[in-house]
C-alpha cells in the first residue's frame, strides 16, 4: 500500500477538469485507488466520486493506492498532483 499525502495548492481546489484528469490517470492502473478527505474516501477512478468530496484550496487529501502496480500509479499520481493541484 502506498499513501500520497497532499495539500491542494490551486485556488479553485479540485474542480471538474482536474477531477477528470485525475481519474483518467487512475484508470490506467489495476490497483485500487482511493482519495480521502477527512474521514471520507472515494474511488479516484470515478469523476463524480472525486467531485463529491468538495476538495478546496488548502485542504489536505490522501491518495491511497493498493495493488500490483501501486508503485507506478503512485509515481504518476505524484507527478499529476505536483503539476495540477
Amino acid at each position: 500500500m502506498k499513501i500520497l499525502n497532499y495539500v491542494v495548492r490551486t485556488p479553485t481546489g479540485i474542480h471538474a477538469r482536474n477531477a477528470f484528469l485525475l481519474s483518467k490517470i487512475a484508470v490506467r492502473f489495476q490497483s485500487e485507488i482511493q482519495i480521502q478527505k477527512g474521514e471520507r474516501a472515494e474511488n479516484v477512478k470515478n469523476v463524480m466520486s472525486i467531485m463529491s468530496l468538495h476538495v478546496r484550496f488548502k485542504d489536505s487529501i490522501s491518495i491511497i493506492i493498493s495493488g500490483s502496480d501501486e508503485e507506478e500509479a503512485c509515481k504518476a499520481l505524484t507527478v499529476f498532483c505536483e503539476a495540477n493541484l
